[in-house]
């Protein structure tokens, strides 16, 4: 017994220090003040070289980069040593900062790109090693949209407001009809969040049987959230609407539901949960001016719905169209922010889960 007690102590600390060396090599984006990006680790250290005009972060041991060739932008795809895996068309998101791109990245082990034939449009999955492992082109089915993979499906909008999800071979496993678009419809925990589905005007949750949450049945919904780490944000329909706003709430892994304590900005929770979710354990949220007349701050929560920080007061110039893929989640423990002068000059900081800057950028000319 004391030796299969000492085991486990054995096994639990290696698995403890064999977790803090992962964390160790994770990459970071970073520029130095020339505006050239490389990758330093959590202890700030230079890994991959200031040698790229771009670069997004690493998800699945990959990264977008990409290096102007006078006018143009040239991408491509690298591994955690900074060497190039293989040359890549230009993002549709054609962002001068890859470093907000979270959304273009690795995900079940494939990265989407489209083409254009004619008046068709061709998806494709590549690998990461730069070869496409499947091809979504069907004329029976003129796709609008086809989503990244998550949990071994991939969300696609049809014409006639027909939603499907796609397995990793092309085979349709799921299909309906929906008249809203809440989110991407990705799945985690084993649950998607769709909206309206087969002509009932209801925001819920389908599992990969299209099964509908029944966990929903005694919520007004009106809005949810990915359930990522298990967790998800939902707007919940006020009582009396004509005197209050609706209350945004965290549907917890038991099922169970936490009031967010925070005051949401004017018009949330309704504009404020879709495209929100947890990473390690926290949730960006846009608060409430304080007082009348100053400004609306940012803030994480838990996931029981209370505050965890609020962001620094300089990290408040980040405009919307920034801060979706640039702060509102953690990767590797850390959320990456800047700040903008008045100059137009920025610095990137990297926020760990307690609020505290541990890697920034020097002051970089735009």
């Amino acid at each position: 017994m004391k030796k299969l007690a000492s085991f486990l102590a054995y096994f639990c600390l290696f698995c403890a220090c064999y977790a803090q060396a992962q964390d160790n090599n994770a990459l970071f984006p970073m520029p130095n003040a020339q505006g050239k990006w490389g990758y330093v680790n959590a202890k700030n250290k230079l890994v991959i070289p200031y040698k790229f005009d771009g670069a997004s972060p690493f998800h699945e041991e990959r990264a977008f980069v990409f290096q102007m060739q006078g006018t143009e932008r040239l991408y491509s795809v690298i591994d955690t040593k900074g060497n190039i895996v293989f040359k890549t068309e230009t993002l549709d998101y054609d962002a001068p900062n890859l470093c907000q791109m979270h959304y273009y990245c690795y995900s079940d082990g494939l990265y989407q790109i489209r083409e254009y034939l004619g008046d068709k449009t061709v998806f494709k999955y590549l690998d990461k090693a730069g070869k496409v492992a499947l091809t979504i082109a069907d004329d029976r089915y003129p796709y609008m949209q086809v989503n990244r993979f998550s949990e071994g499906l991939a969300y696609a909008v049809l014409q006639d407001s027909l939603w499907v999800y796609f397995d990793k071979k092309g085979n349709i496993a799921l299909k309906g009809h929906s008249y809203s678009s809440p989110a991407e419809h990705e799945f985690y925990s084993g649950w998607a969040v769709q909206g309206a589905i087969m002509d009932s005007n209801t925001f819920t949750y389908i599992n990969p049987k299209g099964e509908k949450a029944p966990f929903l049945a005694k919520y007004n919904v009106v809005e949810l959230g990915d359930m990522r780490e298990g967790y998800a944000l939902m707007a919940l329909a006020s009582p009396n609407p004509e005197k209050e706003d609706g209350s945004c709430v965290v549907l917890q892994p038991d099922r169970s539901i936490k009031l967010v304590e925070v005051p949401l900005a004017y018009s949330s929770p309704v504009t404020y949960v879709s495209g929100y979710y947890f990473s390690n354990g926290l949730a960006l949220v846009r608060c409430r001016a304080e007082r009348e007349g100053s400004d609306e701050k940012w803030a994480y929560i838990n996931t029981s719905g209370k505050v965890a920080f609020k962001l620094p007061a300089e990290l408040q110039h980040v405009s919307t169209e920034e801060y979706s893929v640039m702060g509102d989640s953690f990767h590797n423990g850390l959320a990456c922010w800047r700040t903008t002068y008045p100059d137009n000059s920025i610095k990137i900081v990297y926020l760990n889960t307690a609020g505290k800057v541990v890697l920034e950028s020097p002051v970089v000319k735009q």
